[in-house]
């Protein structure tokens, strides 16, 4: 279950919308806070776990999409949830300002008000009641249509960001370079398993036919 939800300005961490779970543990909301502080150097996709939560994030036009579950959530489908919610905060957009030669990066970085989409949190309580069980027939068959790989999210602890102060830029950095590296290795992965198949099913395929020859009669 998703303890919070948070779409924030990436430029200066404005707050847009904000819903949380019924749950008394509120200690998820001042790291959130802290967090919309740093993250203009903040890969697309990437994860920062805590003693109790991940914290999952996608950035797209200039709004980070921000999503806090249990260590124990999975994470491709945590990136499916965050996906779902920013598809439907563009179609509030449009609803919103128009679809013909609109800039919606320029509306959302002169918007002064924090919570000015609050009635997406509507929107946003449907969506989690879809992700509420990952177990459930809905999350697996969101999974089983799935067909982009979280391959590149980039874990750090909590505290390396919030307590030690580490130069966020060196975070984007090592998050392309964990991107490429995962890339080559998946690539390199799948030739050697797709290798490895053929060789023992070949293997196979001889000591069946060995075994299924008539033993020779004794003298």
């Amino acid at each position: 279950m998703c303890d919070a939800v948070l779409l924030c300005r990436v430029s200066d961490g404005l707050t847009l919308v904000e819903t949380n779970s019924e749950t008394k543990n509120m200690s998820h909301k001042f790291e959130l806070k802290k967090l919309c502080k740093k993250l203009e150097t903040f890969p697309k996709l990437s994860t920062i776990a805590s003693n109790q939560f991940n914290y999952h994030f996608l950035i797209d036009n200039g709004i980070a999409y921000i999503a806090v579950f249990p260590l124990s959530y999975p994470k491709k489908l945590a990136f499916l949830f965050l996906n779902d919610i920013c598809k439907q905060f563009n179609e509030e957009l449009m609803i919103q300002y128009g679809t013909h030669s609109i800039d919606y990066r320029s509306i959302i970085e002169t918007i002064e008000k924090p919570y000015s989409f609050i009635k997406f949190d509507r929107k946003i309580a449907k969506i989690k009641q879809e992700y509420k069980d990952p177990r459930s027939n809905v999350a697996i068959k969101k999974l089983n249509e799935s067909l982009n790989e979280v391959s590149s999210i980039m874990r750090r602890n909590i505290d390396d960001i919030l307590l030690r102060g580490e130069n966020l830029e060196d975070v984007g950095r090592k998050a392309f370079n964990l991107k490429y590296e995962s890339e080559k290795v998946c690539i390199r992965t799948y030739i050697y398993i797709s290798i490895l198949h053929f060789w023992i099913k070949d293997k196979l395929q001889y000591i069946y036919f060995f075994f299924s020859l008539k033993k020779p009669q004794g003298f």
